[in-house]
């Protein structure tokens, strides 16, 4: 017989810094790899972050922090 293990989902939520932009809230735009423009017969401006270079942080929606669930096994 199989012992398996209970999750005691009482726990509480705090919110750490974000993993993927180091809590910056920003990474580096994957389209023109930050530099702001690229090169297709002539420069041109990346229209995925406005030339910029950065682009909002999808894991942590550009706020630095994210939702962490704090619970333990039984």
């Amino acid at each position: 017989m199989r012992r398996y293990e209970r999750y005691d989902n009482s726990g509480t939520e705090e919110k750490r810094t974000c993993n993927v932009c180091d809590g910056r809230g920003e990474v580096t735009c994957p389209t023109c790899s930050g530099m702001g423009q690229y090169w297709v017969n002539m420069w041109i401006t990346c229209g995925t972050c406005n030339g910029r270079g950065r682009v909002k942080c999808t894991q942590c929606d550009g706020s630095g922090k994210v939702l962490v669930y704090k619970g333990h096994y039984l």
